[in-house]
């Protein structure tokens, strides 16, 4: 039990040290810090996860409390970022992406549907104006002429140096606001802020495609192999489940028709079986897709001794990578049956089998890359 005692007191003894030095870390130096604001955040944040568990009138106070979390975690991370600048890629600097991140997020998350897309394609293009606000300062842009006039300030002496400071201490009282980047500087900015609209527009595009691939997932089936700007990241996606799942309704329809149904009522709605119709039927069926216009449904049958041999067809007519379209197939037997007689010697003797219909129909191929007029004319 000694040994457990010292060892908790050890522990908490540790764990104040981790909390006065985390304090210490954060305590600000003066009232106007960047670390004022950081602890303004998370007393914000606690506030509105106060607000939270209380009823529901606090609704408002509680998105009130949290925007003013994120405003104050946002300015307290730019100004930690320009302050110490501590993360660099090289001599890249990260604050700007990080600042922009949290301003794009804070601002789209009202947008929950299109938050992502919104703040993914807009956080280059903030990143890009947030870099190029500090060179329309003043004292970024005499940052730059100095750095240009090292050499020569080297070679003066220092009777020139007091001339020139006693000249420019005047002109500090009348600073502008904002100033005007040298030629130089503009034409940085300007490649720097098409570079990041390049990245946005790549972006963008990723999305798109995503959207095309929701609303026509048979596009997946065409071969992406020539393509210089859309890449296979899914190996192990299925490209032929759209076209297999049309199939899979119209056999579903058809079973609801036909199966269990007495023989002379089935061979009745064969004889007005109509194509068109079927197609109506079985597209209400469907999952609403946009692509289904480019869906074609067609079917052919034939007669037989023991039934109805029916051959149905899902046609694509949409874009594809090569010069032919394709179309899938699936067979389908109508076989008769008879309902059992009862189990009891009275109801053997007195029922007659009834005549009823089967249906039973065989996978789907796989898309065959061909006219279907070419092997099949009456389609």
């Amino acid at each position: 039990m000694k040994k457990i005692g010292e060892f908790i007191i050890k522990f908490l003894n540790w764990l104040v040290g981790k909390v006065e030095s985390l304090f210490q870390q954060f305590k600000p130096p003066h009232p106007f810090s960047w670390e004022t604001l950081i602890l303004l955040s998370l007393f914000s944040f606690l506030m509105a996860l106060v607000a939270l568990v209380l009823p529901e009138e606090t609704n408002v106070a509680h998105h009130t409390i949290l925007a003013f979390g994120f405003i104050f975690s946002i300015a307290g991370m730019l100004w930690w970022q320009i302050e110490w600048n501590p993360y660099k890629i090289g001599s890249i600097k990260i604050w700007p992406w990080v600042t922009s991140l949290l301003l794009c997020g804070f601002i789209f998350r009202y947008y929950p549907e299109k938050c992502l897309y919104l703040t993914s394609v807009s956080w280059p293009i903030v990143s890009a104006f947030i870099v190029g606000i500090p060179y329309f300062l003043p004292e970024e842009e005499e940052k730059d002429k100095k750095e240009e006039k090292d050499n020569k300030e080297l070679k003066d002496n220092k009777e020139l140096k007091d001339k020139k400071e006693a000249k420019e201490r005047p002109k500090k009282s009348s600073k502008p606001i904002l100033t005007l980047p040298k030629p130089a500087t503009r034409q940085r900015l300007i490649i720097l802020l098409l570079s990041h609209l390049t990245l946005s527009c790549w972006i963008q595009f990723s999305f798109t495609i995503q959207d095309w691939l929701q609303e026509y997932p048979s596009l997946l089936t065409n071969s992406f192999s020539e393509s210089y700007v859309v890449t296979r990241l899914n190996f192990q996606g299925k490209e032929n489940q759209r076209g297999a799942l049309v199939l899979q309704s119209m056999e579903s329809f058809l079973e609801s028709k036909i199966q269990n149904q007495r023989w002379q009522k089935i061979e009745l709605w064969m004889s007005g079986l109509n194509a068109d119709k079927l197609e109506q039927e079985v597209k209400l069926r469907m999952p609403s897709l946009e692509e289904n216009e480019w869906w074609s449904l067609k079917m052919a049958y034939a007669q037989r001794e023991i039934g109805y041999k029916l051959d149905l067809f899902a046609i694509w007519s949409g874009p594809v990578s090569g010069e032919q379209t394709y179309y899938l197939k699936k067979s389908c037997n109508i076989t008769q049956g008879y309902v059992p007689r009862g189990t009891s010697a009275r109801e053997f003797q007195q029922a007659q089998p009834r005549p009823i219909a089967n249906l039973s129909c065989d996978k789907a191929s796989k898309p065959i890359f061909a006219e279907p007029a070419s092997a099949f004319p009456w389609l």
